[in-house]
C-alpha cells in the first residue's frame, strides 16, 4: 500500500499540490483556523482542546515508538519534502487535521463530508511525500477523530 500511495501516481502538479495540502495539517494552520472559527461561528473550544490533547498523545507515542521515517529506511521512497528529525509514528499532521476537521464537522455538519475528504487528502500527502507509512496516518486519523469525538461529547 505504501508503494502505491507514495510512488505509483506521480506528477509535478501532484508534487506541488501535496506540498500545499500537507500544510493544512500543520499545527499553525489548524490553530489559526479554529481560533478564527471561534470568533465567527461562536465555535466551541472543543476543537482546540481536541487538537492540544491529541497532539500531546502523539508526542508521547512518537517518543515511545521512535519509528524511523520511510525515506530514512528505504532508498526507493519518493521523497520531496524537508527532512524531519522526529519519529514517524503516528502522523502529527494527520492527527491535527482530523482533530480539527471532525471538531468543525460536529458544529457545522453540512461541511463534514468536505472536511473529511480534505483530512484524508492531507493524510495521503504525508505518505506521498515519503514522510509516513499508511499505519502512521491511520493511527493519526484515529487519534484525532477520537479526541474530537470525546471533546464534543464531554465539553
Amino acid at each position: 500500500m505504501f508503494n502505491i500511495l507514495n510512488g505509483k501516481y506521480r506528477s509535478p502538479l501532484l508534487d506541488r499540490l501535496m506540498k500545499l495540502l500537507t500544510h493544512i495539517g500543520g499545527a499553525t494552520f489548524c490553530v489559526c483556523l479554529l481560533l478564527i472559527l471561534t470568533f465567527i461561528y461562536k465555535f466551541p473550544i472543543n476543537g482546540l482542546i481536541a487538537l492540544v490533547t491529541s497532539h500531546l498523545l502523539v508526542q508521547v507515542l512518537k517518543r515511545s515508538f521512535r519509528r524511523r521515517r520511510p525515506y530514512i529506511v528505504e532508498d526507493s521512497v519518493h521523497f520531496i519534502a524537508k527532512p524531519l528529525k522526529d519519529a514517524s509514528f503516528p502522523s502529527g499532521h494527520t492527527t491535527a487535521v482530523f482533530a480539527t476537521c471532525v471538531s468543525i464537522g460536529f458544529v457545522i455538519p453540512y461541511l463534514a463530508p468536505v472536511l473529511i475528504i480534505i483530512a484524508c487528502l492531507v493524510g495521503w500527502s504525508r505518505i506521498y511525500l515519503g514522510l509516513h507509512y499508511p499505519i502512521d496516518v491511520f493511527v493519526g486519523a484515529l487519534i484525532g477523530s477520537l479526541a474530537a469525538l470525546i471533546c464534543y461529547m464531554f465539553i
